[in-house]
């Protein structure tokens, strides 16, 4: 997902329960791939670092 959203496949996101921006392995190419998303929507209960990437 994170390649079809840098190469403009995947317009959208909705995350729910995953802070990918902090324990993916590869850290920068998620956080490059979700800016380059339309629309990219984080429901957490708490502030995480996948919500502070496009506040």
């Amino acid at each position: 997902m994170y390649d079809a959203a840098l190469d403009g496949t995947l317009k959208a996101m909705w995350v729910c329960g995953e802070d990918m921006g902090q324990t993916d392995p590869n850290t920068n190419h998620v956080r490059k791939a979700l800016g380059a998303l339309d629309l990219f929507v984080v429901q957490e209960l708490f502030m995480t670092e996948t919500a502070k990437l496009r506040t």
